[in-house]
């Protein structure tokens, strides 16, 4: 049942029949959490209401790169601070992530065309692009991570992209929060559904607590 694609949701008076990969299921409640671009890939029956089908047709997921890359420490708080923004090509963000008395950590963020582009390139290649002008202000170093860690989210064909969901050009559909009431015995979470920090972990936390205490709650009575 787990890493299955669901495929099909189908609504009754007394749950939902869930259709995946891995076989057909049964439920009284189903949380989706996929943001909406993603859940247009599931077929209901009967429809969805007009205003969630506007939504999901409305949105897409944004194009984003990340990398992280792992030193023995942190070596470049001897010499410079490593928080920037990079406007050489691809331009990008640059975070010191090092946990307390560990290791030391780049992180790295690309997004936009800037990321498809990095698609292209092998991963050698695409290494040497990210940390030479990185190198340039912290030193040689740089180039000689011990651990390198790297992920295209718009690659990712269950994520779609990331971090949220995006209102496409000329729609009013998909600003933040996205409308979470729920379809009949259908929850509806995801990090773009959160009253605060909508598109990072503490929305999804806070939407996923919610769409529990919904069920929870529709359960009980």
């Amino acid at each position: 049942m787990f890493d299955s694609p669901v495929t099909a949701l189908h609504r009754d008076a007394t749950g939902v029949t869930i259709h995946s990969a891995s076989g057909t299921y049964r439920a009284e409640k189903v949380i989706v959490t996929v943001p909406p671009p993603m859940a247009a890939r599931i077929t209901h029956q009967p429809p969805l209401p007009a205003d969630r089908i506007r939504l999901q047709d409305n949105t897409y997921m944004g194009s984003v790169y990340k990398a992280i890359a792992v030193f023995e420490r942190p070596f470049w708080r001897e010499r410079a601070d490593a928080e920037m923004i990079v406007l050489t090509e691809p331009g990008m963000a640059v975070f010191d992530t090092s946990p307390p008395d560990g290791p030391g950590h780049l992180c790295v963020l690309v997004a936009g065309p800037e990321a498809r582009d990095l698609g292209e390139l092998g991963p050698d290649a695409r290494r040497s692009t990210i940390l030479g002008p990185i190198a340039d202000r912290l030193g040689s170093e740089v180039l000689e991570p011990r651990g390198w860690h790297e992920k295209a989210w718009h690659q990712d064909v269950h994520a779609g992209g990331g971090y949220s969901a995006l209102p496409s050009i000329g729609h009013d559909k998909g600003y933040f929060p996205h409308p979470a009431e729920p379809t009949g015995p259908i929850h509806w979470s995801g990090t773009e559904t959160a009253r605060e920090h909508a598109g990072y972990i503490e929305g999804a936390i806070e939407s996923g607590e919610r769409a529990a205490h919904e069920v929870i709650a529709a359960l009980v009575l």
